[in-house]
């Protein structure tokens, strides 16, 4: 038997929640989706992922014109025909899936787009840093016109 313990490395398998996502601009601290954006992202072991983010704002607009109790029957009700309420729904809500991959060497992890609700993230390959510290999962996307984007992420499960 050996008396060498092996260590093992962190793992970005599980659910992870936002707990921020904020840009670095001259003028200031930006939040693309609000100050209080919420969102989830998953890893799992078989190499895929998928991420959700929306603006609070939106997600806890007060709505009258359903029954919260009813499930919704896609093909009777349509999203809505005011277009200024899809433009703003679209504006605050980011979503894409795919296969990802780690590389430990230089702390980045690249997310293989496969699905998105933007278009112009399909197929792309997505490269972020991260930095793991205990519960919390920094990603840090190539800086934007130079400005210095962050999104971090706590633990729930996995």
């Amino acid at each position: 038997m050996s008396d060498v313990l092996h260590e093992s490395k962190p793992s970005l398998e599980g659910f992870w929640r936002l707990r921020s996502f904020e840009q670095h601009r001259p003028e200031g601290v930006v939040y693309p989706y609000g100050r209080d954006a919420i969102g989830l992202i998953h890893y799992c072991g078989a190499g895929l992922m998928s991420v959700q983010i929306m603006a609070e704002a939106i997600a806890n607009s007060p709505r009258t014109d359903f029954n919260p109790d009813d499930e919704p029957l896609f093909e009777e009700e349509p999203a809505t025909s005011d277009l200024t309420a899809l433009v703003e729904v679209f504006d605050s809500y980011l979503a894409y899936f795919g296969n990802y991959s780690v590389d430990w060497a230089t702390k980045t992890v690249t997310h293989y787009v496969k699905g998105s609700n933007r278009p112009n993230f399909l197929n792309r390959r997505l490269v972020r840093a991260f930095e793991m510290d205990g519960t919390t999962l920094r990603l840090s996307p190539p800086m934007p016109r130079g400005f210095p984007t962050a999104l971090v992420w706590e633990r729930v499960a996995g």
